[in-house]
């Protein structure tokens, strides 16, 4: 983008400066200017003098609000004197504006030889990219656009442009654009800006003198002070007392006396407060702030805590947020002076809703991610490294919840033959500041049974840990000792748990039924296999099996429900052992029943229990207690045989037909109502004194086992 000073076309044809025609025309603009610019300065000349009469009278009743101020004031004299000198002062102003307004008539009578000073230049741009900014050169002093021709249209000041002063800079209302600039043969937009402009090379033109920074120490006053230094003389006469009063903390000081919208600055700031605004803070966990703590906490508002470490005894976790750390003891929570915990931001005590979006994997995939004891650990959702483990995964998870638990890292142990115990002590060589010992950590012995202790503080220099006392599992007296020459686990968990929930019901409350845990998946029946409402993995399956998918203690009348409209009520594929175990090993009482079918309609298409192979049923027992087949299982004999409660109930036997053989009952494991079901298929069997023999072919003998 170019631009051209002078009316001079530089050799460019362009319909504003068609021969010269334009020109005429700004020349009459000029003209119109000047004679303009020479009424304003005559009215200037006429509102001066009555602006020094205004000002007179208005520093009159500014002298008399002055004296009123100081009269409020605590320490009347001082604030009368104050005030005085005030007044004084505003005298003085107007006095000096008396001996402006003079000096006004008399730069009125330069600013007239200055007119002829005045001129109307235009400024070309040709403007071959998009733009609605034009920075006009300093070559010339400008002190306004009166207007501009964008193409030969002219856009008035206010509506097609607006004039920065200071940056010299007209921004169009509407943006030149490329297609604009693509329409023409020049290839570029001509833009005329008209310019009132001072052509004086004399660097002492009295409006450029009073245009400049400098213009009030070219102003005299009738004692032979220039205007700066008068309005330095005022201001250092007034404002010590406002900066004295905007410094002070007192009540109706400071804060209170600027405002803020529609309250004052100390309002504004009370809303929450800051534990460093009161006395007593003092960084450092050795240094005690509990009155500042205190004093913030009778505000009844939330306490932001400053990064750093605090110590107090007076601590409030749900009135405390901030970066800072609070160590604190006596506060009811911990019997040790350890670290307490502190939220980052304010706790408001009401609902707290978090959106989230899910894509990709790991925790891209996870709508809310926890990661505990785990630094660097990064969620497993979909947790393959790289692409080609890609192949390795069935399905692309995303979670709502993620949550990975580690136990702490921050444990270790002491070496048994170096590890020494007192009353409320443990020495060893491992506990040095490397470690990361602080207050509120627990330490566990290898004694049997072991000795537990709360870490209370911590001597590196002599390899010691205090504790608040031992106690051996299973006995809380005061004054024990464990024996030295054991080990000791400093900060080691023993159990961890990924999540933990704990409901309440209580007489506070008027909710007397609840659910621990609910999860509600929700399907347009577009869905495909499986669909699992709860899964519990053993992921790697190292080492010995875990012992419960699920547990339920306590007092439960069920430990799993299951409603009409499940189809199977429990599946177990293939168990090494059993599908359901039931164990009566310690109370010789008990009278419950492994399987129990509870119904109102005892008929034969209800089932306790079946047996099918390829969907063919072999075996099954009805609600009415009926067996489809009076066999369990089934056994052949040749020879003598001694027949017990574990003994098939179903029996052929093939001996020869000139062999007699005996089966003897024994009531080892019978039980009441067991029955066997005996042929004899060849030669004589002898049962119980009875005989089946050759006569009767295929004899059969019904043996019931009764009770005593």
């Amino acid at each position: 983008m170019s631009h051209y000073n002078g009316c001079g076309c530089g050799g460019h044809t362009h319909n504003s400066c068609n021969s010269c025609t334009s020109h005429n025309e700004i020349q009459q603009a000029v003209n119109d200017a000047l004679a303009f610019e020479k009424e304003n300065l005559e009215q200037y000349q006429n509102n001066a003098a009555q602006s020094a009469t205004d000002a007179a009278e208005e520093a009159a009743k500014a002298a008399e609000s002055a004296s009123a101020a100081a009269q409020s004031q605590t320490n009347a004299e001082t604030a009368a004197g104050t005030a005085t000198q005030a007044a004084s002062s505003v005298t003085n102003t107007a006095i000096v504006l008396e001996e402006t307004a003079e000096r006004l008539e008399q730069a009125q009578d330069l600013l007239e030889e200055q007119i002829s000073a005045l001129q109307t230049k235009p400024v070309y741009f040709e403007v071959s990219t998009p733009t609605s900014s034009l920075v006009l050169p300093e070559t010339e002093t400008v002190f306004n656009v009166r207007s501009i021709y964008v193409a030969s249209v002219r856009q008035a000041l206010g509506y097609g442009f607006t004039f920065d002063k200071e940056t010299r800079t007209v921004t169009l209302a509407k943006e030149i654009t490329a297609d604009q600039i693509a329409e023409t043969e020049e290839g570029y937009i001509l833009v005329e800006v008209i310019c009132d402009v001072y052509s004086s090379d004399d660097p002492t033109s009295f409006p450029l003198i009073l245009a400049s920074n400098a213009g009030a120490t070219n102003v005299g006053t009738s004692t032979g002070d220039t205007v700066e230094t008068r309005l330095t003389t005022l201001d250092s006469q007034v404002d010590p007392t406002l900066r004295q009063n905007l410094a002070s903390g007192e009540e109706g000081m400071g804060g209170d006396l600027v405002a803020y919208k529609s309250r004052t600055v100390s309002q504004r700031l009370s809303d929450k407060v800051t534990l460093t605004d009161y006395p007593g803070a003092v960084e450092g966990r050795d240094n005690d702030s509990t009155a500042a703590f205190v004093a913030a906490y009778a505000t009844g508002r939330f306490v932001y805590v400053p990064a750093g470490d605090w110590s107090t005894s007076v601590y409030i976790p749900n009135q405390t947020f901030g970066e800072g750390r609070v160590w604190s003891s006596g506060d009811g929570l911990f019997p040790d002076a350890g670290e307490r915990v502190i939220t980052p931001g304010i706790s408001h005590q009401r609902q707290y809703l978090y959106r989230a979006t899910t894509w990709g994997n790991r925790e891209r995939a996870a709508g809310w991610s926890l990661m505990v004891n785990n630094e660097n650990g990064r969620p497993s959702v979909s947790g393959f490294a790289n692409d080609n483990a890609m192949a390795n995964y069935v399905n692309f998870d995303h979670v709502g919840f993620f949550v990975s638990m580690r136990g702490s890292r921050k444990f270790f142990y002491t070496t048994a033959a170096n590890t020494t115990y007192t009353e409320s002590t443990i020495t060893a060589p491992e506990i040095t500041s490397g470690q990361e010992v602080e207050p509120g950590m627990l330490i566990s012995t290898s004694h049997s049974p072991r000795f537990k202790g709360r870490v209370m503080a911590v001597d590196f220099d002599t390899n010691t840990i205090t504790v608040s006392k031992w106690v051996a599992e299973g006995n809380g007296a005061n004054g024990q000792i464990p024996a030295s020459g054991v080990r000791a686990l400093i900060n080691g968990a023993d159990k961890l748990w990924a999540g933990n929930f704990n409901l309440f019901i209580d007489a506070n409350s008027p909710a007397k039924t609840a659910c621990g845990l609910e999860i509600d998946i929700i399907s347009d029946g577009s869905h495909g296999n499986p669909v699992e409402g709860y899964t519990v993995s053993n992921a790697n399956n190292l080492g010995n099996p875990f012992n419960y998918g699920f547990r339920a203690i306590g007092n439960w009348l069920y430990s799993v429900y299951a409603d009409a409209k499940q189809n199977v009520g429990l599946l177990h594929v293939e168990p090494p052992t059993s599908a359901v175990r039931v164990d009566n090993l310690t109370s010789s009482a008990w009278a419950g029943s492994a399987v129990l079918l509870n119904t109102n309609y005892r008929q034969t298409t209800s089932y306790l229990a079946k047996i099918i192979t390829g969907g063919v049923t072999h075996f099954s027992i009805d609600s009415r207690g009926q067996r489809s087949v009076q066999r369990e299982a089934y056994g052949v004999i040749s020879t003598d045989a001694t027949l017990t409660g574990l003994s098939p109930g179903e029996i052929s036997c093939t001996n020869a037909t000139a062999t007699t053989i005996t089966l003897t009952l024994s009531s080892t494991n019978c039980v009441t109502g067991q029955k066997f079901n005996i042929r004899a298929t060849d030669g004589p069997v002898v049962v119980a004194g009875f005989t089946l023999n050759l006569i009767i072919t295929l004899s059969m003998m019904v043996l019931t086992i009764l009770g005593s």
